[in-house]
């Protein structure tokens, strides 16, 4: 915060936020895409010394604005204020969305131990992702936060409202792909129904935002982003995903290299990884039928198919991690969970040692190369648990009377 007054502005992802709600407040709805336009706007919006910081720590030009029209309508309250001020105001309201996202999965497993809600909150609420993406000005936590509503939601037995919640991932529409797809492959009819409502509103509040020509134009940057390039701050080899390590390892962007072989290779995990989601309709269990286990799945599959994961997208594991401890709880064997509570907090440690790591010594590999190897190797593991496990139906809990599975 006290950066952002002293430079005059931010060099975060906040800007590129602002750069689109302040478009809309200027009355360039239909050219909100115009990519010149909006780093036209964010020359105006930087001093000097912030733009040597973006140059500097986000290796950009320009932080382009790619998000759906009504994320821009979200932030156009902020635009009655200067860049600083903005960016304290969502840099605050994201701590409040971290600190609602923990409260939120504590709360939903009560009859967790005092110690479990104790590590699981302290855990969470030290991940470096989430630590980036409130510090970036991102809107992860966000995202993740209905996330975690859209999963009660689906435990409770409100696909609708489970469905409608997940709509707002259009916001990063990445993600919402394979929920889409999972809903479908599940034959959650009530969820999709609920789903196509969220985005037909928010398509149609885009559309009253911006007008046809700016989502046409939204859709077809869309089908661009992959050859947008470092100038406006696209580092393939950075992501957490298939291609982000594909990239990384090959020192080459995978989807606009010309060489066929590392395509495919990413075509082919981007298929098994798929896979993996759909084949759980043949695998009859009590464990595959719960919402622990197709969350977390959904969760950590979402993540590695994607074509953009940056590190503060990474938030979305805390879900994925709250989740999967739920299930580890069913084991029976104590080894068992013993390994999945050190994977988990793995993690935590692995993703801050590697940023520590990169920092110190510039030669190291990215994160990226570690974090999605573990990443699989979570999903295998998650696709062998059906067997071990008991199939105790669900108990009421005494509290709400919910569904809740206890061991």
């Amino acid at each position: 915060m006290a950066e952002a007054e002293r430079l005059g502005g931010t060099p975060r992802d906040f800007l590129s936020f602002y750069t689109g709600a302040l478009l809309l407040s200027q009355g360039h709805g239909d050219s909100l895409y115009d990519l010149q336009l909006q780093e036209s706007t964010q020359q105006s919006l930087l001093s000097a010394e912030a733009t040597d910081r973006l140059h500097e720590q986000v290796r950009a030009q320009a932080l382009p604005f790619l998000n759906p029209p009504f994320v821009a309508l979200m932030f156009l309250p902020l635009t009655h204020l200067n860049l600083p001020q903005a960016y304290t105001v969502w840099l605050v309201a994201n701590v409040g969305f971290l600190g609602a996202l923990v409260a939120l999965l504590t709360s939903s497993f009560r009859y967790w131990s005092r110690g479990e809600h104790l590590v699981a909150g302290l855990t969470a609420l030290t991940f470096l992702p989430a630590y980036f993406a409130v510090w970036q000005g991102q809107i992860s936590t966000l995202l993740a936060l209905t996330v975690a509503l859209a999963w009660l939601a689906f435990r409770r037995g409100h696909d609708g409202a489970g469905g409608f919640a997940l709509a707002l991932l259009l916001a990063k529409p990445q993600y919402c792909v394979l929920a889409f797809l999972w809903l479908l492959w599940r034959s959650r009819w009530r969820a999709l129904g609920g789903f196509g409502l969220g985005v037909a509103l928010l398509g149609l509040l885009a559309l009253m935002t911006a007008g046809p020509v700016a989502v046409l134009s939204w859709v077809r940057l869309l089908t661009q982003a992959p050859q947008l390039g470092s100038y406006y701050g696209a580092h393939p080899d950075l992501m957490f995903t298939w291609s982000g390590f594909l990239s990384a390892l090959t020192g080459r962007a995978v989807l606009t290299a010309k060489e066929a072989a590392p395509f495919l290779i990413w075509a082919l995990l981007e298929v098994v990884t798929l896979s993996s989601v759909a084949i759980r309709r043949f695998q009859p269990s009590a464990i595959r039928s719960s919402p622990s286990f197709q969350g977390a799945v959904v969760l950590v599959s979402s993540v590695l198919l994607s074509l953009h994961t940056n590190v503060q997208d990474l938030v979305l594991l805390v879900v994925a991690g709250y989740l999967i401890w739920d299930l580890m709880r069913l084991k029976e064997r104590p080894l068992v969970r013993a390994m999945w509570l050190a994977g988990l907090l793995g993690m935590h440690v692995l993703v801050l040692g590697l940023f520590l790591l990169k920092a110190a010594f510039h030669a190291m590999p990215y994160p990226n190369m570690v974090v999605v190897p573990v990443l699989a190797l979570w999903l295998m593991l998650l696709a062998a648990l059906t067997p071990p496990f008991s199939a105790r139906p669900p108990v009421p809990t005494a509290r709400s009377g919910e569904a809740a599975l206890t061991p």
